[in-house]
């Protein structure tokens, strides 16, 4: 187990200081904090409509992303944890979440921005 990983469950966790691992945990954890609120709030909160120039494709892609993007706010940051645990195994398991994470994202942004800019349906400001 490494030491920023047991330092968290030791309480010497900020001792001398926070290490670049340490402030990775924190972020990994800042961030399944986030994702668990994100959930809650999603399932207490009732979404409004479509977007009347969102066609049938786009709307079951929009649904697609958002459910990849709050089920990476969990596999992400909780394969990085395993790994500063101690388990290499999950390296590519964390990489590969990453850059699915991240294509996830420019496939939310470019749709968005296709609303936005190109067809200029004020699709951010509705998101906003």
């Amino acid at each position: 187990m490494s030491a920023a990983f047991s330092d968290a469950f030791s309480g010497d966790f900020l001792v001398g200081g926070l290490s670049g691992p340490e402030l990775h945990v924190l972020l990994g954890l800042s961030i399944m904090l986030l994702g668990l609120l994100r959930v809650v709030w999603r399932a207490r909160t009732p979404l409004p409509p479509w977007a009347d120039h969102l066609g049938p494709g786009e709307r079951q892609l929009e649904s697609l992303l958002e459910k990849a993007l709050l089920t990476l706010l969990f596999v992400v940051p909780g394969t990085g944890l395993l790994l500063v645990a101690g388990s290499t195994d999950w390296l590519f398991v964390h990489v590969t979440a990453q850059v699915v994470f991240l294509g996830v994202i420019a496939l939310h942004v470019g749709l968005v921005l296709k609303h936005t800019v190109v067809r200029r349906h004020r699709h951010l400001g509705r998101m906003l």
